[in-house]
Order: structure tokens, then sequence, then C-alpha cells
């Protein structure tokens, strides 16, 4: 799920837009968490505006500038709740008074910005405490039931700029000096802290001259200033094969490193990427290696395949860039191609259309791309040097519906092999997840479509 990249500097941003393209709200992350809720009560709590609607900044109420404080809530069992605050600054915020989007990322259904100050603004779902609000979870009143409901924009400012920021089962910031804030639910030992949940940022002491993070449901990777790689959460390395992982998630017997610990790498590490069962490590030389599961059960012939090393996947060309799910890896490559470790049960391959270069990768019929995106289990995207988006993989929340009017839900999602064009034009960033849809263009704008159950406190009118 979670992982982004250090934003680039371009104007602030004039306008925002919103595209609303369905009715339909779902359950979002709670196979993960200990809810009670079902999907019938979730989805009863809200009908939904169907339709495109685009608006101005002007036009968009975002809450309460006031100071929050931590929400008064029940505890269970023997959770263990931290709302310390390392963040200077912490407070709800108009949207129309913010001085521009620089950046944006989505992980899940958790939209992150950081804005020209250096600071940062989250809102969309906030399940586990990933918005860093003081809130453990949002929630409204719908028929005499409480119903996880979405954050308003919520802006934490730190000590120094952040760089990066993005979200998943947690979430974590990234300064300029290479501090790392995380804060959230701490899945598996994900954040190197003893609190169940952390409200809001906390500094992670124990590492410095943080260069690069990359995180995902359980998994937690930093690589500093030297090249030195660290990991948090699940025990990778532990495992020998796909059988022996699922055994221990079935029966709860998954080992984790509770504090970052060191990979030793025989290759000089120039990035990180995660998946939700994988490591993936881009080396100085431009070469690409995996640790971990990959589901490439049509591509490879068999149902998984599992690295308890990390082991270098074979592509044509030097790499310069990767995004992973769990079913595959995409890699872009210093001419701008887009290169496939995958399945194409997923949509992530087409083998008619697409070129075969060994028995597990493939070349996308894609040409001159400058970014790539992807987040947890689903659809995959790039952006052209000329500003085009293309998505392609599975989509069961209408992310390659963009404008659509309406999208209706299937069981099992659409399968989309080839990549469809969406109706964007001089795009300068891109961010996907299985939910949600973003993109800023060089104007400074920002579009946001796909699952409208991350925004209902952002009004259109």
């Amino acid at each position: 799920m979670g992982q982004s990249q250090r934003y680039v500097e371009q104007e602030a941003p004039k306008t925002v837009k919103r595209i609303i393209v369905i009715n339909f709200i779902v359950l979002l992350a709670l196979s993960s968490c200990a809810h009670t809720e079902t999907v019938s009560e979730i989805s009863n709590y809200v009908d939904r505006v169907s339709g495109a609607v685009s608006v101005s900044s002007a036009e968009i109420s975002a809450g309460s500038s006031e100071e929050t404080s931590s929400e008064s809530f029940p505890e269970s069992g023997e959770e263990k709740i931290s709302s310390q605050n390392d963040a200077l600054e912490s407070a709800y915020i108009d949207l129309t008074k913010t001085t521009g989007i620089k950046y944006i990322d989505v992980g899940g259904s958790t939209i992150c910005t950081i804005l020209d100050d250096g600071s940062i603004v989250l809102w969309g779902t906030n399940y586990n405490g990933t918005v860093g609000n003081g809130k453990k979870y949002e929630y409204i009143q719908d028929d005499g039931k409480m119903v996880p409901n979405s954050s308003p924009p919520f802006r934490n400012a730190f000590s120094s700029k952040i760089v990066d920021v993005a979200s998943d089962i947690c979430s974590y910031a990234l300064s300029e000096n290479g501090e790392l804030y995380m804060w959230g639910f701490n899945y598996h030992s994900t954040i190197p802290l003893p609190f169940d949940y952390m409200l809001y940022p906390q500094k992670i002491k124990d590492v410095q001259n943080v260069k690069s993070v990359a995180l995902s449901t359980g998994l937690c990777l930093i690589l500093d200033d030297s090249g030195n790689v660290y990991h948090t959460g699940i025990m990778i390395e532990k495992f020998k094969s796909p059988y022996e992982y699922f055994s221990a998630f079935d029966f709860g017997e998954l080992e984790v490193h509770e504090k970052f610990t060191k990979i030793y790498l025989d290759f000089k590490c120039a990035n990180i990427y995660a998946s939700p069962i994988a490591y993936i490590f881009l080396s100085t030389e431009g070469e690409v290696y995996i640790q971990g599961m990959i589901d490439c059960s049509k591509a490879s012939g068999e149902d998984n395949f599992y690295f308890a090393e990390p082991s270098k996947l074979d592509f044509p060309e030097k790499i310069t860039d990767v995004a992973a799910s769990a079913f595959g890896i995409m890699a872009l490559s210093e001419t701008g191609g887009v290169y496939i470790y995958g399945t194409s049960d997923e949509g992530l391959i087409n083998e008619t259309l697409d070129t075969k270069i060994s028995e597990n990768i493939y070349k996308k019929n894609l040409d001159k791309v400058k970014q790539i995106s992807a987040n947890g289990d689903n659809p995959f995207a790039a952006l052209t040097e000329n500003g085009e988006v293309y998505v392609w993989g599975r989509d069961s929340h209408g992310i390659s519906e963009y404008p659509s009017e309406t999208y209706v839900l299937l069981d099992e999602g659409k399968m989309i092999s080839v990549p469809v064009k969406l109706d964007l034009k001089n795009i300068a960033q891109i961010s996907i997840s299985e939910f949600v849809g973003t993109a800023i263009d060089a104007d400074g704008n920002v579009f946001i479509w796909g699952d409208n159950s991350t925004n209902e406190h952002i009004e259109f009118k």
C-alpha cells in the first residue's frame, strides 16, 4: 500500500478540482483492525452524490481552523495509546487559506499533501489515526449507530520542512534534515515505539539522516544518507516459501522487528520500495532486487514467487524508479520504458500486446514515461513526458473512470490490461491507490477522483 517520492518544486496551485464518480462506500482496511461494524452498517450511513463535479479552491470549506485536542474515547483491552505530539503546530485548516499544494500522495484512502511552507495536510479516512489529528477514529451518528467517517484537512508543521509524506495503515513524514516522524496504528510493530496507536506525529529518535522511506502494511524500510537500509515490522527474511509465510500469518505466529534493524546488502542501494509482502531495492547501478513474495501466478506458472534473500530481477535496461503492488513490480527505465514483473490475472500485463522480455518480465506498450505509481493490491499508473496519465490493472473503485458519470462496483473489479488514458492534461505529478487517484498539473491544479468516501468533509457547491 503507501510509498512515495520526494516532491519536485513547482508552481503553487491555483485551484482544487474534485471528480465524484461513485456512490458506494466500502469497508476500508477493516481486515487488519479489531473493528465490529459490518459492511452493510457502513454502507447505510451515506448516499453519495454521483456525477462529475469541478470547483475552485474558493468554493471549498474544509473544517475548523481551531486547534484540536486529543479525543476522548473508550479503550479496549490492553491497548497502549500515545497522545504525544512532536509537531510544532497542529490544526484543522481551510484549504482556501493554504499557500499552495506542492506534492500529493494517497495511501489507501488517506490523502497526504505537502504545502509550499513545508508543512503537511492530511485528510480522508482516519480509521487508524492515520491523519494525525489526535483522534483514533472519526465517527458520525447515523440512525443511532456510530460509523466511520472521514477527517477534514488537518495540518501539522514541524521544526524543518517536510519533503516526503505517505500513509498506509500508519503514516510517516520525512524532513529535509533527515528526521522521521510516524503515527497511526502500530500494526506488527511497523512503528518502533511501544504503543499500539500514536494519535499525533512522533519523532523516531533512534534513526537519523534518513534519505528515503518505504511503507506498507506491516512493513517499513528506511535508507540513510550513507546507503544503509533498516527495517521494522514483519520478519520477511524468516520464511523460505509462501507456505511458511501464510501458515505463520494464519496462526498468528509472524515474528517482527520492534526496532529498525539493518539489512546487509552486497550492493549499494539508491532507493527502497515496499509492497504488502515484499521489499524492493534499487541499486546505484540501476538494478532491481526483491526480497519477499510477489504473486506472479499467470506470468510464472506458479502461485507465488518467494525470495528469502535479496534477488536480482533481470530488467533489460537501467532502472531509475520502481512502484510495487502485491501482484507485481513496475520499473521505469532510463529511456522512459515501463517494465512489469507480475501477473496477467490482475490485469498488469497483456500477453498479446506487451513485449515478453523473459519468463516473468514484460514491457508495456508505453513510451516516454516520466513517473510511475502503484499502491497496495491494485491499479498501476504512468505519467508521460507530455503530461498524459494512463491507468491499468484491477480497478474496483472507479480509478480508470475519470471523469465518469457513475461507476458501479463490480464483485471482482475490472481487469484492465491495456492502459486507459484518462481525461487529464498537462499533469506534473500523480499518485494512485486502490480507492483514489490524485494528480497535480503544471499550473498547480489538484485533481482527485475515485471512491468518494474519503472526502465528505470538503463540500462542493
